[in-house]
């Protein structure tokens, strides 16, 4: 019984890095994917700079862009944070990089299902996977070496 508590922390720890894993995996799956999907190019109707407090006072500048396209009679209208944890001055240079119109590749079955060039896969976001599948891989030992029976 004592070691229950820990076991639940294991198992919800387990859950959170397969669910990050599993993010990243169909990320993957759909960049790979568009790469066949016919292309739109959406226009860019809004560049913004979100301020994000952190949990000890510090903060952080988050890119936002608002972009529309339209395809087979849909239009789609969406905003996508680009990267996190930025200077201002920093995020404010990352929009001035994303010009007036972007490319978007659209999936013809579901034409709402698209993927942009704004959509990277970062070193932080490599360094949280790793982190992760260390935080997978010692909570399945953890939960495992709990399901053997002592002699």
């Amino acid at each position: 019984m004592d070691n229950v508590f820990g076991y639940l922390i294991a198992a919800a720890i387990f859950v959170w890095a397969a669910y990050y894993i599993w993010k990243i995996i169909r990320l993957y799956r759909r960049r790979a994917a568009s790469k066949l999907w016919p292309l739109a190019i959406a226009k860019v109707i809004k560049k913004d700079i979100f301020v994000q407090y952190g949990s000890r006072g510090g903060k952080s500048y988050v890119p936002k862009v608002t972009y529309v396209y339209s395809v087979l009679g849909t239009q789609v209208t969406k905003t996508v944070s680009v990267g996190d944890g930025w200077t201002q001055k920093a995020a404010a240079s990352v929009l001035e990089e994303i010009g007036e119109t972007i490319k978007a590749r659209y999936n013809p079955q579901k034409p709402k299902e698209h993927f942009t060039e704004l959509e990277r896969f970062t070193a932080r976001d490599f360094l949280s996977l790793v982190v992760a599948l260390l935080f997978f891989i010692i909570s399945m030992i953890v939960l495992l070496s709990g399901s053997k029976a002592p002699p």
